[in-house]
């Protein structure tokens, strides 16, 4: 897949999808730019070993915090909002929203969480290093995963079950492939 370092964003977003993260500038790029048109509740809560940066080009929505003094920030048209390393967080547009993940080129260890939609306990997580398998890959064999088994969304907690996501989305396979054949042609 040819990245360019001039990004025209319009020309990218048919390739992306609801948290798509396409990576749109170079390999070996520091800090990476991940492409992502939302228009539904993220299915899961991700967690980023370092630092991230979603940057809002169109929208407006929420993105919800775990495990940090900040419980939610809103965001708009042109708003920035820093994710510390380690906080759980979950994006909620209210309209389309394209937006931007600054992370590291090296994104190290990422996780997705699942909390109880009754209590807030966390019923469910999932970690892997990004260097061994890709981020995208992961979303979707979790979602399939925690999706298809109701002991997974079962909280230990107060008893709750969080239904299914029912969340597909089909670019998550398309992205890994063209990533994937882009390091073939390196």
């Amino acid at each position: 897949m040819a990245r360019d370092i001039m990004v025209v964003t319009a020309q990218q977003l048919a390739r992306t999808g609801n948290y798509g993260e396409l990576p749109v500038l170079p390999d070996g790029v520091d800090l990476q730019l991940h492409l992502s048109a939302n228009d539904v509740r993220q299915p899961f809560w991700l967690v980023c070993e370092y630092d991230t940066m979603i940057v809002t080009l169109s929208g407006e929505g929420i993105v919800e915090f775990k495990d940090s003094s900040v419980l939610y920030q809103t965001y708009e048209t042109g708003d920035f909002i820093y994710v510390p390393a380690g906080t759980p967080t979950r994006i909620t547009p209210r309209t389309r929203s394209v937006q931007y993940r600054y992370k590291a080129a090296d994104a190290g260890l990422e996780g997705v969480a699942w909390y109880c939609n009754s209590c807030g306990q966390q019923i469910y997580r999932e970690v892997w290093d990004t260097a061994e398998e890709m981020s995208q890959k992961a979303y979707r064999r979790i979602c399939e995963t925690v999706d298809g088994d109701d002991r997974l969304r079962q909280c230990t907690k107060c008893g709750a079950r969080n239904e299914p996501s029912k969340f597909d989305n089909g670019k998550w396979s398309k992205i890994a492939q063209e990533i994937e054949s882009a390091g073939n042609e390196a």
